[in-house]
Protein backbone atom coordinates (compact mmCIF):
# COMPACT_ATOMS: atom_id res chain seq x y z
CA UNK A 1 0.00 0.00 0.00
CA UNK A 2 2.84 2.39 0.82
CA UNK A 3 4.23 1.74 -2.66
CA UNK A 4 0.89 2.77 -4.24
CA UNK A 5 0.87 5.97 -2.17
CA UNK A 6 4.45 6.80 -3.19
CA UNK A 7 3.60 6.09 -6.81
CA UNK A 8 0.56 8.38 -6.58
CA UNK A 9 2.65 11.23 -5.09
CA UNK A 10 5.26 10.81 -7.82
CA UNK A 11 2.50 10.98 -10.45
CA UNK A 12 1.19 14.23 -8.96
CA UNK A 13 4.70 15.73 -8.86
CA UNK A 14 5.23 14.76 -12.53
CA UNK A 15 1.93 16.37 -13.47
CA UNK A 16 2.81 19.55 -11.52
CA UNK A 17 6.01 19.84 -13.58
CA UNK A 18 3.94 19.79 -16.78
CA UNK A 19 1.90 22.80 -15.58
CA UNK A 20 4.94 25.00 -14.90
CA UNK A 21 5.45 28.03 -17.12
CA UNK A 22 3.38 30.63 -18.93
CA UNK A 23 0.16 29.86 -20.81
CA UNK A 24 -1.86 32.10 -23.14
CA UNK A 25 -5.63 31.76 -23.27
CA UNK A 26 -6.70 30.78 -26.79
CA UNK A 27 -10.33 29.89 -26.12
CA UNK A 28 -13.03 30.50 -23.53
CA UNK A 29 -16.57 29.40 -22.83
CA UNK A 30 -18.84 30.43 -19.95
CA UNK A 31 -22.39 29.35 -19.10
CA UNK A 32 -22.63 27.58 -22.48
CA UNK A 33 -21.58 30.71 -24.43
CA UNK A 34 -18.36 30.48 -26.45
CA UNK A 35 -16.06 33.55 -26.32
CA UNK A 36 -18.26 35.76 -24.10
CA UNK A 37 -17.94 39.41 -25.21
CA UNK A 38 -17.10 40.81 -21.74
CA UNK A 39 -13.62 39.24 -21.83
CA UNK A 40 -12.61 40.17 -25.38
CA UNK A 41 -9.33 42.05 -25.51
CA UNK A 42 -8.22 41.06 -21.99
CA UNK A 43 -5.72 38.49 -23.39
CA UNK A 44 -5.20 36.62 -20.08
CA UNK A 45 -1.85 34.95 -19.45
CA UNK A 46 -1.63 32.34 -16.68
CA UNK A 47 1.72 31.59 -15.07
CA UNK A 48 2.27 28.51 -12.90
CA UNK A 49 5.17 28.44 -10.44
CA UNK A 50 5.21 25.49 -8.07
CA UNK A 51 1.69 25.08 -6.69
CA UNK A 52 0.74 28.71 -7.29
CA UNK A 53 -0.75 30.50 -10.29
CA UNK A 54 -1.26 34.11 -11.33
CA UNK A 55 -3.43 35.49 -14.14
CA UNK A 56 -2.19 38.68 -15.79
CA UNK A 57 -4.22 40.69 -18.30
CA UNK A 58 -2.92 42.59 -21.35
CA UNK A 59 -2.97 45.86 -19.38
CA UNK A 60 -0.66 44.32 -16.73
CA UNK A 61 -3.33 43.99 -14.04
CA UNK A 62 -3.61 40.80 -11.95
CA UNK A 63 -7.27 39.88 -11.43
CA UNK A 64 -6.65 36.40 -9.99
CA UNK A 65 -3.89 34.74 -8.02
CA UNK A 66 -3.99 31.56 -5.99
CA UNK A 67 -2.98 27.97 -5.44
CA UNK A 68 -4.02 24.75 -7.11
CA UNK A 69 -4.15 21.06 -6.26
CA UNK A 70 -4.12 18.33 -8.90
CA UNK A 71 -5.40 14.77 -8.92
CA UNK A 72 -4.25 13.15 -12.19
CA UNK A 73 -5.44 9.72 -10.99
CA UNK A 74 -9.12 10.58 -11.51
CA UNK A 75 -10.97 10.34 -14.81
CA UNK A 76 -11.30 13.04 -15.91
CA UNK A 77 -8.31 14.52 -14.08
CA UNK A 78 -9.24 17.08 -11.42
CA UNK A 79 -7.85 20.39 -10.24
CA UNK A 80 -9.01 22.53 -7.33
CA UNK A 81 -8.29 26.25 -7.81
CA UNK A 82 -8.18 28.28 -4.56
CA UNK A 83 -8.03 32.02 -5.22
CA UNK A 84 -6.03 34.19 -2.83
CA UNK A 85 -6.85 37.48 -4.60
CA UNK A 86 -9.74 38.40 -6.88
CA UNK A 87 -13.50 38.31 -6.60
CA UNK A 88 -13.42 34.67 -5.38
CA UNK A 89 -10.57 35.16 -2.87
CA UNK A 90 -10.69 32.47 -0.18
CA UNK A 91 -12.95 30.23 -2.25
CA UNK A 92 -12.16 26.97 -4.06
CA UNK A 93 -13.39 26.28 -7.57
CA UNK A 94 -13.70 22.58 -8.42
CA UNK A 95 -12.58 21.70 -11.95
CA UNK A 96 -11.55 19.01 -14.39
CA UNK A 97 -8.64 19.34 -16.79
CA UNK A 98 -6.92 17.83 -19.79
CA UNK A 99 -3.22 18.41 -20.45
CA UNK A 100 -1.85 17.26 -23.79
CA UNK A 101 1.63 18.59 -24.57
CA UNK A 102 1.40 22.37 -24.80
CA UNK A 103 -2.41 22.50 -24.61
CA UNK A 104 -4.24 22.80 -21.28
CA UNK A 105 -8.03 22.80 -21.04
CA UNK A 106 -9.99 23.09 -17.83
CA UNK A 107 -13.65 23.37 -16.95
CA UNK A 108 -14.41 24.86 -13.53
CA UNK A 109 -17.58 25.38 -11.50
CA UNK A 110 -18.33 28.59 -9.65
CA UNK A 111 -17.67 28.40 -5.90
CA UNK A 112 -20.20 26.21 -4.11
CA UNK A 113 -21.23 24.27 -7.23
CA UNK A 114 -20.38 20.65 -8.06
CA UNK A 115 -17.33 19.77 -10.12
CA UNK A 116 -18.06 19.57 -13.88
CA UNK A 117 -18.03 16.09 -15.39
CA UNK A 118 -17.42 17.02 -19.04
CA UNK A 119 -15.52 19.59 -21.08
CA UNK A 120 -18.46 21.85 -21.93
CA UNK A 121 -20.14 24.46 -19.79
CA UNK A 122 -23.49 24.73 -18.16
CA UNK A 123 -24.77 27.66 -16.07
CA UNK A 124 -22.21 28.50 -13.37
CA UNK A 125 -19.25 26.95 -15.23
CA UNK A 126 -16.30 28.26 -17.23
CA UNK A 127 -14.02 26.47 -19.69
CA UNK A 128 -10.64 27.85 -20.70
CA UNK A 129 -8.25 26.61 -23.37
CA UNK A 130 -4.61 27.57 -22.86
CA UNK A 131 -1.54 27.22 -25.06
CA UNK A 132 1.94 27.10 -23.51
CA UNK A 133 4.11 30.11 -24.32
CA UNK A 134 7.69 29.65 -25.54
CA UNK A 135 10.32 29.21 -22.81
CA UNK A 136 11.95 32.65 -23.12
CA UNK A 137 10.07 35.24 -21.09
CA UNK A 138 8.08 37.93 -22.86
CA UNK A 139 10.21 40.54 -21.13
CA UNK A 140 13.38 39.00 -22.61
CA UNK A 141 11.78 38.86 -26.06
CA UNK A 142 10.60 42.47 -25.80
CA UNK A 143 14.03 43.71 -24.74
CA UNK A 144 15.60 42.04 -27.76
CA UNK A 145 13.06 43.75 -30.03
CA UNK A 146 13.02 47.14 -28.28
CA UNK A 147 9.33 46.80 -27.37
CA UNK A 148 7.34 46.73 -24.17
CA UNK A 149 6.45 43.18 -22.99
CA UNK A 150 2.76 43.70 -23.89
CA UNK A 151 3.61 44.94 -27.42
CA UNK A 152 5.87 41.94 -27.91
CA UNK A 153 3.28 39.49 -26.57
CA UNK A 154 0.56 40.93 -28.79
CA UNK A 155 2.74 40.85 -31.92
CA UNK A 156 4.10 37.34 -31.40
CA UNK A 157 0.95 35.60 -30.15
CA UNK A 158 -1.44 35.41 -33.06
CA UNK A 159 -4.57 33.53 -32.01
CA UNK A 160 -4.53 29.91 -33.01
CA UNK A 161 -7.62 28.30 -34.46
CA UNK A 162 -9.60 26.33 -31.91
CA UNK A 163 -9.78 22.62 -32.52
CA UNK A 164 -12.39 20.33 -31.01
CA UNK A 165 -11.03 18.42 -28.05
CA UNK A 166 -11.35 14.68 -27.93
CA UNK A 167 -11.22 12.63 -24.79
CA UNK A 168 -10.14 9.01 -24.97
CA UNK A 169 -13.05 6.66 -25.35
CA UNK A 170 -15.45 9.39 -26.43
CA UNK A 171 -16.71 10.64 -29.75
CA UNK A 172 -17.37 14.30 -30.47
CA UNK A 173 -16.33 16.53 -27.58
CA UNK A 174 -15.73 20.22 -26.92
Amino acid sequence: MSNDFTSCLEGIEEELKKFQGTWKQVGHERDGLREPPDERGSEPITTFVGKEFVVTLADGSIPIKGTYRLDPTRNPKTVDWTDTIGEDAGKTLLAIYSLNGDRLVFCAACPGLERPTEFRTRPGQVLRMLQREAQASNKDKAQCLGESPNQSLHRMSAPQPLRPLRRPGRGRHR
